[in-house]
């Protein structure tokens, strides 16, 4: 099936940092914000999942979240999912062939800087979002180019491919 297919019957929408995705769940119960860790702005759902697409040339732009995401494939290309660190960055593969290094599922620590590409940057990537405590978007953090520049010097070419000027 081809990725505007699977725009269309999932009903997806464009995403503000790229891509498309469709929020599927979120939690009926809640847990207060006195009772979440340090950080934490105002009461959570206690879990959300999305989908999200990625076509082409998209790319997921360099961000974090407070919470662990567990990121789930579902069909299309691998996806890479780079992490910055200070020893430089770190690239792993969703997809469904782990005999090609690649994972059908992974988590992605809260606090994490990461971003995202479809490999090659042809075809497409199905992907699931499962989040705890559930996403709120007051737990999400754009990074500039130039911030991130300066506090991982040693993953330049990923964060000028992966980043808006």
């Amino acid at each position: 099936m081809s990725a505007n297919k699977w725009v269309e019957l999932l009903q997806l929408q464009e995403h503000p940092e790229g891509g498309y995705y469709r929020e599927m769940y979120r939690s009926k119960n809640s847990i207060s914000e006195t009772d979440l860790p340090e950080g934490f702005r105002g009461d959570h759902c206690l879990g959300s999942a999305i989908y999200y697409l990625l076509k082409d040339n998209q790319f997921l732009t360099f961000h974090r979240v407070r919470q662990d995401e567990i990121w789930h494939f579902y069909s299309g290309n691998p996806m890479l999912i780079y992490t910055l660190h200070a020893e430089g960055a770190v690239v792993r593969k969703l997809g469904i062939h782990p005999e090609k290094g690649e994972l059908p599922m992974m988590v992605i620590p809260g606090g994490t800087v990461f971003a995202a590409e479809v490999e090659n940057r042809r075809g497409y990537a199905l992907i699931g979002c499962t989040v705890s405590p559930g996403f709120e978007f007051s737990d999400y953090e754009k990074l500039h180019r130039d911030e991130l520049l300066e506090q991982f010097p040693h993953s330049r070419v990923v964060i000028e491919n992966l980043s808006y000027a």
